[in-house]
């Protein structure tokens, strides 16, 4: 064996070793080696949108108190045993129950990324290492789903089914949540509210009014990021008249040029909110009421719930962000005809019983291969936006958690002598 094919080897088994190792890691080495397909890529991209709205959810719908337990419950390390749990349930869905029918056919007849051809004779290690089609991301998402929307998976929303429509990317198609818990004593309506509470008394109204002044701006962007890829989308589509191509060009040089003022107007918002936190976070290290335990208790909470939603926009982001690369280093719009082609053909090697649930998958990516680059682009604003606010709750209310804990030091202290 001559050293370039050692080498090969060598790179193949501790990349083998890190997929099994770490889940982030796994994520990413994934969408270098899977078969690269746009609908792999619009998968991705599903189930970092379904992040983003989770943490809508956790943001700014649920109920929260100093003994509320859903932020433990979405801090849980996703196991084999809550795998095995969701597996029956995301094995339902058209692309996981027959993708693994198709694949290999896919992979012979539209070839492997760059990555995985570089391994050439070593390739197949890898692939073998990667061939579970359920992501770490998307277990995360279907836990998270579980916890909000109950056990009753007919009452989930469709993870996968890309909407037409941008106005309301932030909500799930349905959107009766489940009752999580029932907690006592002071009860938030949001994690919004709750950290607000936890604030200096003279600042919480202004934070309040600046916050609310944000968001508004926050959805003027959005929104117009929504008809910016409404109109791209039409752009996209072969099935446009060509004499409303002019008219559609000139709205999307309208919308954009909207669009720069809007986004200037929400830095100028988020300036303002987060000078206000600035205020607020001297205040704290100054003098914060530790007295009372259920203000503690409360930070925690936030902080818990918080953690989470900066976790999920960091991994909604990383998942946009490979969805794009992948696109447009593999010429996967491009290629669609092609890959279109390849699933009618590995038709065959799909056993009868699964037939028409494989004929929803082709047709449902037909359909979100129109809606794939608007919702990647409005994704990565949302998740952006998300990460930008939420880090100061975590970050103010450690402030809180860490006085709380050299009190309890020094108390502990005074009794030991």
């Amino acid at each position: 064996m001559n050293m370039n094919k050692i080498i090969k080897f060598l790179l193949a088994a501790t990349m083998v070793l890190s997929f099994n190792a770490c889940s982030a890691l796994k994520e990413t080495l994934a969408s270098q080696t899977e078969v690269p397909t746009l609908e792999n890529q619009a998968n991705r991209s599903a189930v970092a949108i379904a992040l983003v709205r989770e943490n809508h959810i956790m943001q700014k719908k649920l109920p929260i108190s100093s003994d509320a337990k859903w932020p433990l419950l979405v801090n849980v390390d996703i196991n084999n045993s809550i795998e095995k749990k969701l597996n029956p349930y995301i094995m339902k869905e058209p692309f996981f129950a027959t993708d693994h029918y198709t694949k290999g056919f896919q992979r012979g007849y539209l070839g492997s990324g760059l990555l995985m051809q570089s391994f050439g004779d070593y390739s197949n290690i890898v692939a073998a290492a990667l061939s579970s089609s359920i992501s770490p991301l998307t277990y995360k998402a279907y836990y998270k789903i579980s916890i909000f929307y109950g056990k009753d998976s007919s009452k989930w929303p469709d993870v996968f089914n890309f909407e037409g429509t941008f106005k309301n990317f932030l909500e799930f198609s349905k959107t009766d949540l489940a009752l999580i818990d029932s907690p006592t004593g002071d009860v938030y309506n949001s994690l919004e509210d709750a950290f607000i509470s936890l604030m200096p008394i003279n600042l919480q109204k202004d934070l309040t009014f600046a916050l609310e002044e944000l968001n508004y701006a926050s959805d003027d962007v959005a929104s117009l990021e929504a008809q910016k890829g409404e109109i791209k989308t039409k752009l996209q589509d072969q099935k446009t008249p060509k004499q409303d191509l002019i008219q559609l060009n000139e709205e999307l040089d309208q919308v954009e040029a909207d669009l720069e003022k809007a986004k200037q107007k929400a830095e100028q918002k988020q300036e303002i909110y987060t000078q206000l936190l600035d205020t607020a976070k001297d205040a704290l290290e100054s003098d914060i009421n530790l007295d009372d335990p259920n203000y503690v208790a409360l930070a925690k909470n936030v902080n818990l719930a918080a953690n989470s939603i900066v976790e999920g926009a960091n991994e909604a982001y990383t998942a946009f962000s490979l969805a794009l690369t992948n696109i447009i280093s593999n010429n996967l719009l491009l290629n669609l005809p092609r890959e279109l082609e390849s699933l009618a053909l590995a038709t065959d090697y799909v056993p009868g019983h699964l037939r028409n649930v494989y004929a929803q998958r082709i047709k449902r990516l037909g359909k979100n291969a129109l809606y794939l680059f608007p919702n990647i682009f409005v994704g990565i604003y949302y998740a952006n936006q998300q990460k930008s606010v939420v880090s100061y709750y975590v970050e103010l209310t450690d402030i809180i958690i860490e006085a709380d804990k050299l009190k309890q030091e020094k108390i502990k202290e005074k009794k030991e002598k």
